[in-house]
């Protein structure tokens, strides 16, 4: 679903933020990701 987060390095992976409480990013990315698409709500 995420193609682009399985290309991070673990490392990478580890180093990622929530913000607002409905998104979450990570540092090596420029992209924002919501919650909600995650879970598909």
């Amino acid at each position: 679903m995420f193609p682009d987060i399985k290309h991070l390095s673990r490392k990478q992976r580890e180093d990622w933020m929530i913000m607002d409480d409905q998104y979450f990013s990570f540092e090596a990315l420029s992209r924002i990701y919501s919650v909600k698409d995650l879970l598909k709500i």
